[in-house]
């Protein structure tokens, strides 16, 4: 299984690389001056979004990347919750950096 969506969004572009629901990759085309400072990934449900991972740039550290796999903490960033488990269903990643922001939805199928 593979899909590959990219989408314009406050600036940048998101590709997202499903290979599978437990490897799925992030790839932010953001100006060069914006540092990604926090990562999430939502579950859209019929009612509302949960948040299901989380990370965040440490305070001292000034690490710049712009690719993520869910699921693994980059280094010089720390996670929020347990590790997940991606199931079938639709999701919401978001990156922020200063006052940047990406917003893209995706599908992961089993």
């Amino acid at each position: 299984m593979s899909a590959i969506i990219a989408a314009c969004n406050m600036g940048g572009e998101a590709t997202i690389k499903v290979v599978s629901p437990s490897e799925i990759y992030v790839s932010i085309d953001k100006p060069e001056h914006i540092c990604i400072t926090s990562f999430s990934v939502s579950k859209i449900g019929p009612d509302r979004a949960v948040n299901v991972w989380q990370v965040f740039r440490n305070t001292e550290s000034k690490v710049c990347i712009d690719q993520f796999q869910i699921g693994k903490v980059p280094g010089g960033f720390r996670g929020v919750g347990e590790p997940i488990i991606m199931s079938t269903g639709r999701y919401e990643i978001t990156a922020l950096g200063g006052e940047y922001a990406i917003r893209q939805s995706f599908d992961v199928n089993n």
